[in-house]
């Protein structure tokens, strides 16, 4: 009985022993010392319960992510129908997963139907309404599960997104995860600039694409002087 409390004792001494020597090179007296050379290099990082940080929380607009989407499926479905010469007004989103768009001619509706169910199956038709002068207008709803998939990617791509934008505060362990509600955690241990964190975070991108008139003076434009329609 002796014997087996006896190895206990030392079972425990040894793990504590153990327990310090990872622990001593979190404390900032020790890793400064002459001792701190012969500890090991990684540290424990310290949550926000030890180390105080910055907790946000960010909501993510996937409603006008989707808007977008549909939007731009509306620019391309009048591209396809243009090059088919089916012609159709400019289409324009509608509530909160519908585009709408006017077909001039309405013996063109078995045409459109079939350009839609080939190349833009995530939308179906939700209504045709025939108007004055042949004219019929279209309503086209997103599917629900493409839908999902597209909330989905755009909070994983806001994540992406926060995590680039966090590599400038230097945190060692930030903790990013989504929530429900199409929410996001953020937690920078170590940092006391909320303000700051919110700035860079919450910043909005945006990526332009622009045609170079190379035939312009360079010098002009910089002082303003351009030509028409450049």
């Amino acid at each position: 009985m002796k014997g087996s409390l006896r190895w206990r004792i030392i079972l425990a001494v040894l793990v504590l022993a153990v327990a310090l020597v990872y622990v001593l090179p979190s404390v900032p007296q020790v890793r400064n010392s002459g001792l701190g050379g012969l500890l090991p290099d990684d540290e424990i990082s310290l949550g926000l319960d030890l180390k105080g940080g910055i907790h946000l929380t960010l909501g993510v607009d996937v409603n006008t992510a989707v808007a977008n989407t549909l939007a731009q499926m509306g620019q391309d479905l009048r591209a396809e129908a243009r090059d088919e010469k089916i012609v159709i007004l400019r289409p324009r989103v509608s509530g909160r997963d519908r585009v709408e768009f006017v077909l001039l001619k309405g013996e063109q509706q078995a045409a459109m139907d079939a350009l839609i169910a080939d190349r833009f199956s995530v939308l179906t038709i939700a209504s045709r309404e025939t108007l004055e002068q042949g004219k019929v207008r279209y309503g086209l709803d997103l599917d629900a599960e493409y839908r999902a998939r597209l909330e989905k990617m755009t909070l994983d791509q806001a994540v992406k997104t926060i995590r680039n934008r966090i590599d400038q505060f230097g945190v060692a362990e930030p903790d990013i995860r989504t929530q429900a509600g199409n929410r996001i955690q953020v937690q920078l241990p170590g940092l006391d600039d909320p303000q700051r964190a919110v700035k860079i975070i919450g910043k909005t991108a945006h990526l332009e694409f622009k045609l170079v008139d190379e035939d312009a003076d360079a010098v002009k434009a910089v002082k303003g002087v351009v030509p028409p329609g450049s």
